[in-house]
């Protein structure tokens, strides 16, 4: 037992570091997704003793996809709270894929464990996993799967020793490591839970006593710690038990099919179906690098099957496969079906039994059956070697000019003001989006260049030095920046909101925004479009056109300032006339987003043009 456990040891520092140089060769040290840059975030947040930083002034330059940004909640991840607390411990050592490479080896460690109670060869478990090119590289990433394979595996482990030892106390470490996997993995938890439970009420059928019931209360029990946990961690976060970050984020981005993520998208049950058969053929080639290696494992599964334990991993694949036929987004193939990672150890368990069988009946082979058995078994390992060479080539190209990003902003100059550009070759990580781990501390600062005019976060850090990050050819470059220019602020009619009122063009082409008396009720006109601005005076310029005087019910004009939307600036158009142009001038006191509006009354014809505000010489 001490050899193996000393072995198991060795292929789980082995698995570590291995992990981890793919995360640092293959993967640049750069993220995937934004989904990684969420994580980590909410991991630098976790470490300051909270669960959101304060909504950063001016936030429209922080803008991040996977990060709530509200006013009532603050700043943090739309995601559940499990992989950002394991990675706590990497974020405060200064590299947050320490812990996946840690999660990395536990799962060797424990899934060789599994083998080991299971009386399979000692080894052949880990050395299945090492295999997979699904898990090597899943594991080169920050996802949150990555973390949630150990707790499978923990999972598993307890649940089998309960079962075959006869130990209630498994039974709740089993509930507590399915807890850790639902505060990270809410949906495959949920999906999980389901093959378990019907197994555990099964095995309480069919030996009906004490014990077996106190270990089963035990399990559920400490299972309902991660749902317990959950319900509160979304109370603290955004005020509701029962509504989950990433749904407080977006509401459509729920389970079962409609409209989805912004009503931009409508995933249908066919749609599901072809999702499923999509990652099911992604999985066929990355379970072991080659096509038909998921096919493989089913045969092995088959051939092997253990009347006790291939059932349960079988169904816990099936319900997880299935159960995401309900969910719009496919995952990203880069790395594999990422929504099955954490059917790895039921896959290989199951197929495990199979191979064991091999093994066991080598020595009764005949010598030409011994060779071809050999010889199966190293062109498997060949094919799975060379697809991980080739697709650890791919992905380091892949990664190239995210990576150099990471290199360039690995190592800014002290207190620096970075603004990005939503360059093309970003592979969807950065589009535009703001990275800001440590929040408004961090150095570098970055900001999306692009979104709003520099000039305005420029004038928020004046303690900053400010550059520019831009891609020139296959380069990155980051110079020093500066602007001086006055803020001008153009607003385009027909891209404003409105209650009433028609978009129309005039003789000439140029668009306009009119209301007419009798077909137009009495609303806005004009209204939502927010803008940046640093204090200062400000002149505005439109064209407007009124047809008769309408001294009961005028058109009316108001600047609007902050988030508590004051007014600082009113006009109404009650007389007749053409006023081309219409010119004002208002100030702001400080830096903040203003909002125009206009009213119409419900009399008279008018119209008004595109808007300028601009900034006035001081």
């Amino acid at each position: 037992m001490f050899k193996r456990q000393c072995l198991l040891i060795l292929l789980a520092v082995f698995t570590g570091l291995f992990t981890f140089s793919v995360s640092q060769i293959v993967f640049r040290n750069a993220a995937v997704t934004t989904d990684e840059h969420a994580y980590v975030m909410q991991a630098y947040t976790f470490s300051e003793g909270r669960i959101s930083r304060p909504l950063p002034p001016a936030s429209e330059f922080f803008i991040h996809e996977m990060m709530i940004m509200d006013r009532d909640v603050g700043w943090l991840s739309r995601y559940p709270p499990g992989h950002a607390i394991w990675l706590i411990p990497g974020v405060l050592l200064g590299q947050p894929r320490i812990m996946v490479s840690v999660a990395a080896a536990l799962s060797v460690f424990i899934f060789g464990n599994i083998g080991f109670l299971l009386q399979l060869s000692p080894a052949l478990l880990p050395l299945l996993l090492l295999l997979s090119p699904f898990f090597v590289f899943m594991n080169g990433t920050l996802l949150s799967h990555t973390s949630g394979l150990p707790a499978v595996a923990l999972l598993l482990f307890a649940y089998i020793y309960w079962k075959e030892k006869d130990k209630p106390l498994f039974a709740l470490v089993a509930g507590l490591a399915w807890s850790a996997l639902f505060i990270n993995r809410t949906f495959t938890g949920l999906l999980i839970a389901i093959p378990f439970a019907l197994d555990a009420v099964w095995d309480l059928f069919r030996n009906r006593n004490g014990r077996v019931l106190w270990a089963t209360c035990l399990f559920a029990a400490s299972s309902s710690v991660g749902v317990l946990a959950y319900l509160m961690y979304n109370n603290l976060a955004v005020g509701d038990p029962l509504l989950p970050p990433y749904l407080y984020y977006e509401p459509s981005d729920n389970l079962g099919f409609g409209p989805r993520h912004l009503h931009l998208f409508v995933h249908t049950f066919s749609l599901g179906i072809t999702y499923l058969q999509e990652n099911i053929a992604l999985l066929d080639r990355w379970l072991f690098g080659f096509r038909g290696s998921l096919l493989l494992a089913v045969v092995f599964a088959l051939w092997g099957w253990h009347r006790r334990w291939s059932l349960l991993c079988l169904l816990t694949v099936f319900s997880v496969m299935t159960g995401y036929i309900f969910f719009w987004f496919k995952g990203i193939p880069h790395v594999g079906p990422v929504y099955y990672f954490e059917l790895l150890p039921f896959i290989l368990l199951a197929a495990g039994f199979g191979v064991e069988k091999v093994l066991t009946l080598f020595s009764s082979l005949s010598p030409s059956r011994k060779v071809v058995t050999v010889a199966g078994m190293l062109v498997a390992a060949f094919l799975s070697l060379s697809f991980m060479w080739r697709q650890g080539l791919h992905l380091r190209t892949f990664q190239a000019i995210i990576g150099q990003f990471q290199a360039v902003v690995s190592t800014p100059p002290e207190n620096s003001l970075i603004l990005v550009d939503g360059f093309s070759g970003m592979n969807s990580v950065y589009k535009g989006t703001s990275y800001n781990p440590e929040g408004l501390t961090g150095n570098p600062l970055m900001v999306a260049a692009g979104k709003q005019q520099p000039r305005v976060i420029l004038d928020l850090f004046p303690d900053r030095h400010a550059y520019h990050l831009y891609r020139k050819g296959d380069k990155l470059i980051l110079d020093p920046y500066t602007n001086t220019d006055p803020i001008v602020q153009k607003f385009t009619i027909i891209g404003t909101g409105a209650t009433t009122g028609t978009n129309e063009k005039k003789s000439d082409g140029t668009d306009i925004r009119a209301a007419h008396e009798g077909s137009d009720k009495p609303g806005w006109l004009v209204l939502g479009d927010k803008r940046l601005v640093v204090p200062g005076r400000y002149r505005l310029t439109m064209d407007v056109r009124v047809s008769k005087n309408t001294d009961r019910n005028p058109a009316v004009l108001e600047i609007l300032a902050g988030d508590d939307s004051v007014i600082i600036f009113r006009a109404t158009f009650a007389e007749q006339g053409d006023f081309l142009p219409y010119t004002a001038e208002f100030a702001v006191k400080n830096i903040e987003n203003i909002e125009l509006r206009i009213y119409y009354g419900g009399e008279g014809d008018i119209s008004f043009g595109d808007i300028e505000i601009s900034e006035m010489s001081k």
